[in-house]
């Protein structure tokens, strides 16, 4: 079976928001940047997938901008 033309695009994505989301701490030791956008990438993921499963955009709002 042929894998399709959006064959990897998840784990691409992932990769490229990744890269954007370490370098924008750039104070920050590598290791512990990788952790911290990859808990940020997985948020935003979340609340997307939320999002379009409820489409309750005020709850999604308060959500984004909730302190932890």
């Amino acid at each position: 079976m042929h894998p399709g033309p959006w064959n990897g695009f998840a784990a691409e994505s992932v990769r490229d928001w990744l890269v954007l989301l370490v370098q924008a701490q750039p104070d920050i030791p590598a290791e512990e940047a990788e952790a911290r956008a990859t808990r940020a990438l997985a948020l935003v993921r979340g609340l997307l997938l939320d999002l379009l499963a409820c489409d309750d955009h005020a709850r999604i709002a308060a959500a984004t901008s909730a302190e932890w």
